[in-house]
């Protein structure tokens, strides 16, 4: 009887003992017939040994299953894991990399603007400095045509006015008092030159003055200043040329010039004398 009982007190799932089948003998023996208690104990031995068996091998093989998945997953989350913090890490080195070439680009651009900025005010200072000395050497190829105008005026007008020589205005000005204001006669002041000579007029030469007006390159404010300041002279009842000469002038001007009876004289050659003389 006990080595039937022992026997099954050392059977179970996995090496564990299912149920003391002994202990339950030993406890149903104190309160009923040893053979009775024996089956009894047999009986309800078999029934849990069974059930455990049933119950745990459907569910530990389940169970076993569940387990295996879970552990799979965990191992694939893991590796996952892993390789997302990798992918973190490059990134991150990648963004650190980034920034410091944004940093140096912007340093870099930086610099960039700054000797943009040098050169901007260096071509800005240069452009300053070609204006300066185009302007004075503007004034001096003026004062220079001026020059050599005077020196050749009567070979510049000999065709049309003889024994030309120079007249200051200043040397005009007892003669012009009462005659002009005293605007007119400081208008009259600034002509560049005004030249005293013969002219033919209605087939007979007679004294004109010619006040003439300079330019390198000539425009309509020369030819203006030529007929506004040859009409104060013609105040005064004196027959006066209105003249503009300089190295250049456009077809346009020297036509608008004939308009208003000024006489061009273009690089040597003269156009509008006879426009001119006709307002003398």
């Amino acid at each position: 009887m006990a080595k039937g009982l022992d026997s099954r007190n050392r059977r179970g799932h996995a090496g564990n003992v299912v149920i003391n089948t002994l202990r339950i003998f030993e406890d149903l023996s104190q309160a009923m017939p040893p053979e009775a208690a024996r089956k009894l104990a047999s009986v309800l031995g078999q029934v849990c040994e069974e059930l455990q068996n049933t119950v745990t091998k459907a569910e530990f093989r389940e169970l076993q299953q569940v387990v295996r998945e879970l552990a799979e997953a965990q191992k694939r989350t893991e590796a996952r894991l892993e390789e997302l913090a990798e992918a973190q890490k490059r990134t991150e080195a990648r963004l650190e990399a980034l920034t410091g070439r944004v940093e140096e680009l912007t340093l870099g651009l930086t610099r960039t603007n700054e000797r943009l900025d040098d050169l901007i005010r260096a071509v800005r200072a240069l452009t300053e400095t070609v204006r300066s000395h185009d302007g004075r050497l503007a004034k001096l190829d003026g004062r220079t045509f001026e020059l050599q105008f005077r020196e050749r005026a009567s070979a510049y007008l000999g065709p049309v006015m003889r024994g030309t020589r120079v007249i200051p205005a200043g040397d005009l000005a007892e003669e012009l008092e009462g005659v002009l204001t005293e605007q007119e006669f400081e208008e009259l002041l600034r002509a560049d030159v005004i030249l005293k000579g013969r002219a033919m007029l209605a087939g007979v030469r007679q004294e004109v003055f010619a006040v003439v007006e300079l330019s390198v390159t000539l425009d309509n404010s020369d030819i203006e200043r030529a007929a506004r300041r040859a009409g104060l002279l013609r105040k005064k009842g004196w027959k006066t040329l209105a003249v503009a000469a300089g190295e250049e002038a456009s077809e346009v001007l020297i036509r608008w010039a004939a308009g208003l009876g000024v006489a061009v004289m273009q690089d040597g050659r003269r156009f509008n004398w006879d426009e001119a003389l006709a307002r003398v």
